[in-house]
């Protein structure tokens, strides 16, 4: 992930970087799993993971976000020209959730982590669980008429 920086701070490396991990990495999946399903003619269920900064502005622009929104775009595309096929295509865009990350941040400023927890309304991180759960329903049969859409699991960030 790159870091938070202005957008007129911004080069081309960290650019490249984001895209090719984010987007241009998303894009050969859903590929291929398009041609897999329907060569098995029995359908199925595309999963893609953006991140809640695709979904509202953030302070600092990045290049990583601009990456998020386009897995958006990827999804909804895929979503529509793949509906018939039985095929559908779904987004889940997490917040802040616990991980390795965190850590560094937690034990070097306490104060900067409680901000951040701060911003979040439930004043916690989510659960890498959390994101599974969403991902297990988006591939389940009760998510049979559900396509192009995105589950945002952060805790009410983008309720603000």
């Amino acid at each position: 992930m790159t870091r938070r920086i202005p957008i007129d701070q911004v080069t081309s490396t960290p650019t490249a970087r984001s895209w090719d991990t984010n987007l241009t990495g998303t894009w050969p999946g859903c590929k291929h799993a398009v041609t897999a399903m329907r060569a098995s003619g029995r359908g199925g269920a595309i999963v893609n993971v953006a991140s809640i900064s695709g979904v509202v502005g953030m302070r600092y622009s990045s290049p990583c976000d601009a990456s998020q929104g386009g897995i958006r775009s990827l999804t909804k595309v895929v979503a529509l020209k793949t509906a018939r096929d039985g095929i559908r295509c779904n987004t889940i865009c997490p917040g802040l959730i616990q991980s390795d990350i965190h850590t560094p941040v937690q034990a070097a400023n306490p104060e900067a982590y409680k901000v951040l927890l701060d911003g979040v309304p439930m004043g916690r991180l989510g659960e890498p669980d959390d994101i599974a759960h969403a991902a297990l329903y988006l591939v389940s049969p009760e998510a049979r008429y559900v396509t192009g859409a995105e589950i945002v699991v952060d805790g009410g960030y983008c309720a603000e």
